[in-house]
């Protein structure tokens, strides 16, 4: 009877290549740019909240105009 031998498919992980050691520069440089996409995000929630209350001045407006128009189209209505 013959037997086989199983390899052993065990990978080494190459620590140069699997993992990255950041240097102060790096580590700055990821600071800034979380800094600057939060500053980003507040920037635009506030820009949002802006425009939303415009569409809701804007939708008082429409809604103001269609009651004027509608009681003057009853007046013509009543006229005729």
């Amino acid at each position: 009877m013959i037997t086989r031998k199983r390899r052993k498919s065990c990978v080494q992980p190459n620590p140069l290549s699997s993992t990255k050691a950041f240097t102060d520069k790096e580590d700055e440089q990821l600071e800034q740019q979380q800094t600057k996409g939060k500053e980003q995000v507040v920037l635009m929630s506030e820009e949002i909240m802006k425009l939303q209350d415009q569409l809701k001045e804007k939708d008082s407006e429409v809604k103001r105009w269609e009651t004027v128009n509608n009681q003057l189209l009853l007046r013509l209505q009543a006229k005729s």
